[in-house]
This record gives C-alpha cells, structure tokens and sequence, in this order.
C-alpha cells in the first residue's frame, strides 16, 4: 500500500487556491517542484514554500 505524503504551505503562492498553514496531498515531489493535490485539480508547487508533515500513528500519538 503507498504511504501518502502531505505538505503544509509556508509561503503564499500567487495564481493558485493554496491557503497559508493548510495540509494538503502532494501527488510526487520533485527535485526543485513538487505536484499537490487540492480538490481535484493538481498543481506545480515550488519547494521553498513546502514543508513536509510528518504522519503519526494513532498509537504512537497517544502514548
């Protein structure tokens, strides 16, 4: 099963819907962009305004 990555945004990205501090999908991350996802419509991010959310597990969070 593919693990899902999410990001949250950091920097405010003009001509796209992304909101400042919201998690959202990211479909592939690559070496300078990376595709996230926000409805269905999937769109070119620069990294610098990405930053990668670490998932945790139920179990682990409650401990």
């Amino acid at each position: 099963m593919k693990r899902i990555e999410y990001v949250e945004i950091v920097k405010n990205i003009p001509g796209t819907p992304f909101k400042l501090g919201r998690v959202y999908e990211v479909e592939r991350m690559g070496s300078a962009n990376a595709r996230v996802r926000i409805n269905n419509s999937i769109y070119q991010v620069p990294k610098e305004a990405l930053r990668l959310v670490e998932q945790v597990e139920r179990e682990r969070w409650e401990e």
